[in-house]
């Protein structure tokens, strides 16, 4: 129970900044990523996942998903492995919640530029 609660306010903790923990995960990975020869081939693999939370109406910042009654957060994560099959880390994760408005416009976004 102690444990539940301590995750609970870390959590809840403003002054949490998940970026700096993905940043710390990039880094990590990347330094693994340099203990290689520089031939090395490396494999990015990527993946996009919904997370529903549909039953927890107080949640703040998650958007709709799949339908308007569907509530819940998009993730996408980068991996990077050794052509052995060998995981190194993640080297990328986002995670969103589409705006209600935005709910339909899938056509609209496969036509704006990539951002790099």
């Amino acid at each position: 129970m102690a444990e539940t609660k301590g995750a609970y306010r870390f959590f809840a903790n403003n002054n949490i900044d998940e970026q700096k923990i993905i940043n710390g995960f990039s880094k990590t990975t990347i330094d693994r990523m340099h203990q290689y020869p520089k031939e090395t081939t490396f494999l990015f693999l990527s993946d996009s996942t919904n997370i529903v939370l549909s039953s927890h109406k107080k949640l703040k910042r998650i958007g709709v998903l799949r339908n308007q009654k569907a509530r819940g957060l998009n993730l996408h994560t980068t991996i990077v492995s050794t052509e052995e099959e060998l995981a190194l880390g993640i080297v990328r994760q986002d995670c969103w919640g589409r705006k209600p408005e935005d709910y339909g416009k899938r056509k609209l976004r496969t036509k704006l530029p990539i951002d790099l």
